[in-house]
């Protein structure tokens, strides 16, 4: 009895992969224990944090999912890229140009005025980028629109900040926003607790980029390219 011939390697099919229980049980571990030590850093970062409305000038924080972004403009990370070392030397020389004229500030000791936010934190802008993504560009500027007796009753003292960019098969997002802190007059000595937020500016644009980096770049330049006419107009200052 001749032996059978043997299928040529190519016409061979591909074996079916299995991923067995213990496995898939192992990748949901590893995904539930970072998202766990996220949660722990944000926590230990953001849950006992107070804004600081005693010191002088005005507490600005911006925040974003990009850590890339965030550690270029802080310095962290070298800038090797010549478009980006120009960009981030433009958003360096916006925010020092805002805190000598606005007098601006970080939020409170220890504190930037561009710092890193998970995404599972940073919601509003991610929502926003993917409304761009899928084609639905937002642009509401509220800046200055509110009644006259809101500036009589309250007093501006904080302003609050959002950016993300996102990347994917239908497009590329830009998002961002700006809120706006209010006391009673009638206080002292407000606190965080005593802040009443509005959101006064939101976007959410395309551009014509394929790497994330790009548009989160272009999500932090929209902000500061706004910011001083929103400080202008809350804390009465001259405008950049």
């Amino acid at each position: 009895m001749k032996p059978r011939p043997r299928a040529s390697r190519k016409s061979r099919l591909p074996r079916p992969t299995y991923v067995c229980r213990k496995e898939a049980l192992r990748g949901s571990q590893l995904a539930n224990d970072r998202l766990a030590k996220r949660l722990a850093v944000h926590t230990s970062k953001w849950e006992n944090f107070d804004w600081d409305l005693e010191a002088f000038g005005v507490p600005v924080s911006n925040h974003g999912y990009s850590l890339l972004v965030v550690s270029l403009r802080q310095g962290f990370w070298q800038v090797i890229n010549k478009d980006f070392q120009r960009r981030v030397g433009w958003i360096v020389n916006r925010l020092d140009g805002m805190s000598f004229m606005f007098h601006t500030r970080h939020s409170a000791l220890r504190r930037d005025l561009i710092e890193h936010f998970f995404r599972e934190w940073n919601t509003r802008a991610d929502v926003l980028t993917h409304a761009a993504r899928e084609g639905n560009d937002i642009f509401q500027d509220r800046i200055g629109q509110e009644p006259n007796d809101i500036f009589s009753l309250y007093m501006y003292c904080v302003i609050d900040c959002g950016f993300d960019g996102g990347v994917s098969t239908a497009g590329v997002g830009v998002g961002c926003w700006i809120d706006v802190g209010r006391v009673s007059r009638t206080y002292r000595k407000p606190s965080s607790g005593d802040v009443v937020w509005a959101e006064v500016y939101s976007a959410a644009f395309s551009i014509n980029s394929a790497a994330v980096t790009n548009a989160e770049m272009s999500a932090i330049e929209h902000i500061i390219d706004v910011l001083p006419r929103a400080v202008s107009t809350y804390f009465e200052l001259e405008i950049l």
